[in-house]
């Protein structure tokens, strides 16, 4: 009996630099309404997404966390379920400081433009006078490494920053700081992607019974989703693990092997794909879910909404108990 030849290693999946998933103006909007709730106080990550009209469970408020942290308009402390956000000095200078023509704020603004390292590099590079987008599209793709999948949002996503911030020629950078995103060479995060086994480890206590299979991950590498949960999970709280044996089966001659659930396409398959499905498990029946590959963080926000809408719809098909024989309906 030969043994099937094994892969020696798991291809990398091609994961954009870090970059902010919204722009600066919009993670501006976010933190005034931060501070309309909570002032200068540090709230809850989940209470914190709420205050932007997100669940808790959506991932499209981690996206917004994630960006007003690149910025530097959020500070944070503590992790997993202890995890709590406030504004940051830079972020109460925006907010608070109303004054007409304010150069201090003005200022502030520009940091904040240039805080990410990826938009840092850039505009180092180029200052105001960027290459057309199909030239920058190249240079991101076949320079920088990003996927191609991504590279045309955070095009988008920088030119609406650099111009919002109305940066300059003559403007400099103080200091160039790695986006607390960015993820450094052997970070274990780096090594996380859509396919690995994972186990979750938060505040010193393992949180899976069974290792759980990564479906998602964000595109600034700090947030991890699994199977049968829709809540984003820091990465830094993550550590691959091995697959789970796979389950013996009773059969009619012996005892037959339950297959692991089939791998996720190669990544140079997955990007050449224009949809992606999931499908999980019920005793029902299965329920299948198909979204395109490519979202934009508007479309994201819409597409979490509908999902709230459709989880009410779908609760309405759940079994009623039946009233005990003898009793009134």
């Amino acid at each position: 009996m030969t043994q099937s030849a094994q892969p020696s290693a798991k291809a990398p999946r091609l994961r954009s630099p870090a970059y902010p998933g919204i722009n600066l103006e919009t993670a501006i909007v976010r933190a005034k309404e931060f501070y309309a709730k909570e002032r200068r106080n540090a709230a809850n990550v989940t209470v914190a997404v709420q205050h932007w009209g997100f669940n808790p469970s959506s991932g499209g408020a981690y996206i917004i966390v994630a960006a007003l942290k690149s910025f530097g308009l959020l500070d944070e402390e503590g992790s997993g379920k202890e995890r709590k956000v406030k504004l940051s000095s830079r972020g109460l200078r925006i907010v608070l400081d109303d004054r007409p023509e304010s150069q201090e704020r003005m200022a502030a603004i520009k940091e904040a433009a240039t805080s990410p390292r990826i938009h840092g590099q850039l505009w180092k590079k180029y200052r105001a006078h960027l290459p057309s987008d199909a030239n920058l599209r190249h240079e991101l793709i076949f320079d920088w490494k990003f996927n191609e999948n991504t590279v045309d949002w955070f095009i988008k996503e920088y030119r609406d920053t650099i111009r919002f911030a109305q940066l300059t020629d003559s403007d400099t950078i103080s200091s160039e700081e790695q986006d607390s995103s960015e993820v450094e060479e052997g970070d274990e995060r780096h090594a996380i992607k859509i396919g690995d086994y994972v186990q979750w480890e938060s505040q010193g206590v393992l949180q899976f019974t069974a290792p759980k299979r990564v479906t998602a991950v964000s595109d600034d590498g700090e947030y991890a989703f699994v199977e049968g949960n829709n809540t984003g999970m820091p990465t830094k709280e993550l550590s691959s693990v091995e697959p789970p044996a796979p389950q013996v089966v009773p059969g009619l001659k012996g005892t037959v092997r339950s297959a692991p659930p089939a791998p996720f396409p190669p990544d140079n398959l997955r990007s050449k794909t224009t949809s992606r499905q999931d499908v999980f498990s019920l005793e029902e029946g299965t329920v299948t879910i198909q979204w395109p590959v490519a979202l934009s963080p508007e479309s994201f926000e819409d597409l979490s909404a509908w999902l709230d809408i459709l989880k009410r719809k779908i609760g309405r098909s759940v079994s009623k108990p039946e009233n005990p024989e003898g009793t009134d309906s």
